[in-house]
């Protein structure tokens, strides 16, 4: 029941949230406090990403992870087309959508579904999640400088170790149970793939609504992730996982990864990956408090560095806006 009505109040809280912003794209971008909003839009993301792990653990033991990936993917695509349609009725910006890069972030979300379930499950979740998540910052700095020729400040870079530090000590508690190396390049491919789609979709024209550009880019992966529902068993599935799954692909997935797309393009890329850190943080605080995980020294240091090196980083973007 605590579950259920955190569930509820975090999902309207963000539901109003995620209409103000779909139905003054506009506005929110082009105003004096377009970073500030931005910075809102991913750490909203980020909370709504940190339910996934709990809503999962709750589909039966049977399930399949990359079945699961692709449903959400898929479920996410139809719900941003939905919100596209609703709050910009007119199509005329379809054209100008950039094909090739929404090629190039459809197959890093759907190669970053792959590379992160079978990662996690060859190296442990905790060194998995780890790897993954903490090196998607580091992917993302190195192709702003490569690519872009961006130096982000002292102050930032501090942010981003903490935060990574943070991360590691928070996730990382079975780092000695001897997961496979295998596990650790398939976590690393995860956060490349995971860094690859915030660093091309942070590069996109603003002139793209923020909904039509992750509704066309979620279909791309869907279409990447389909066969995955021939290969793999569907058989667990039922009717309450159906209703999971119905939340974990439209409010979970859409919601959230339409609000990252548009805060992403109001910062920089490794910012936005940065602060989308705040994910980890979420899920430990969920399933401490509503699944009664047990509370250890070592992820409450962690759970502290990983909220300062966020803040460090936002208030490192606010002070050079």
């Amino acid at each position: 029941m605590a579950f259920s009505q955190s569930l509820t109040f975090l999902s309207q809280l963000c539901s109003r949230f995620f209409v103000e912003i779909l139905f003054h794209q506009e506005d929110y971008s082009l105003g004096k406090n377009s970073t500030f909003s931005g910075m809102l839009c991913v750490l909203t993301a980020a909370m709504l990403w940190g339910t996934t792990g709990t809503l999962q653990g709750l589909l039966p033991p049977a399930r399949e992870p990359v079945v699961v990936g692709a449903l959400r993917v898929l479920l996410a695509s139809v719900g941003l087309w939905a919100a596209f349609l609703i709050s910009a009725p007119s199509t005329k910006s379809m054209p100008e959508l950039p094909k090739r890069r929404i090629f190039a972030a459809g197959l890093a979300i759907a190669g970053y579904n792959l590379f992160f379930f079978a990662g996690v499950s060859l190296a442990g979740v905790g060194v998995g999640t780890a790897i993954a998540l903490g090196s998607g910052p580091l992917w993302v700095s190195l192709f702003e400088l490569v690519f872009s020729g961006f130096r982000p400040s002292p102050r930032s870079l501090a942010g981003q170790a903490a935060a990574i530090t943070g991360l590691t000590v928070l996730v990382a508690g079975d780092i000695g149970q001897g997961g496979a190396f295998s596990g650790y390049v398939l976590s690393a491919l995860a956060g490349l793939s995971y860094g690859s789609y915030v660093y091309i979709t942070g590069g996109v024209d603003q002139k793209i609504p923020s909904t039509l550009l992750a509704a066309a880019t979620f279909s791309v992966s869907s279409l990447v992730l389909a066969p995955s529902f021939l290969l793999l068993s569907t058989a667990w599935i039922d009717l309450r996982s159906i209703f999971l799954l119905l939340f974990l692909g439209l409010v979970a997935a859409s919601i959230p990864f339409f609000l990252f797309t548009f805060g992403v393009r109001q910062m920089h890329a490794s910012t936005a990956v940065t602060l989308s850190l705040a994910e980890p943080f979420t899920a430990w605080v969920l399933a401490t408090v509503v699944l009664g995980e047990p509370v250890t020294h070592s992820k409450v240091v962690g759970a502290l560095i990983l909220v300062v090196g966020i803040r460090i980083v936002a208030g490192a973007t606010r002070s050079s806006d």
